[in-house]
């Protein structure tokens, strides 16, 4: 009997995959009302379902939404994206995705990253043509000699 031997990153990636297309059918969709701060017009921005609803920017409009952050972390930009809103969950419309959408996910994700799949591989090129003409370790030898 053969040995099992433990699978390749490529194989685990593409179960993982699967496994995430099928709970795209079991798992309901959903998300939280974001708030976010509008610096020009120094008021808070509530977007969700409808259409996007203003507050004024005061520390009781966050107490009154069960936001224990205080002002100042808006105000100052030490919060720049908007945050989930407690309470304010609901549901969305399913949207289960189908094999096709599993077979095209591993190439949207290659188009999008893209520009880092490039950097390793002249990254990686470099490095290997240093090695191979021994610059890295006359220069590691050179180095050592000077200290």
């Amino acid at each position: 009997m053969k040995k099992l031997k433990f699978p390749t990153a490529h194989t685990i990636l593409l179960i993982i995959a699967a496994m995430v297309a099928a709970m795209t059918w079991l798992i309901p969709s959903g998300q939280f009302d974001r708030l976010g701060y509008d610096k020009e017009k120094n008021e808070f921005v509530r977007t969700g379902q409808g259409e996007p609803q203003s507050y004024p920017a005061t520390q009781e409009t966050l107490h009154k939404l069960g936001i224990k952050i205080p002002l100042e972390k808006f105000t100052s930009g030490d919060i720049y994206k908007p945050i989930g809103i407690p309470g304010s969950y609901h549901t969305l419309p399913p949207r289960p995705q189908g094999f096709m959408a599993f077979i095209e996910s591993p190439l949207k994700g290659i188009m999008e990253a893209i520009d880092v799949i490039l950097f390793v591989l002249i990254i990686g090129g470099f490095i290997g043509v240093v090695n191979h003409t021994g610059a890295f370790d006359a220069g590691v030898a050179w180095l050592a000699r000077r200290l």
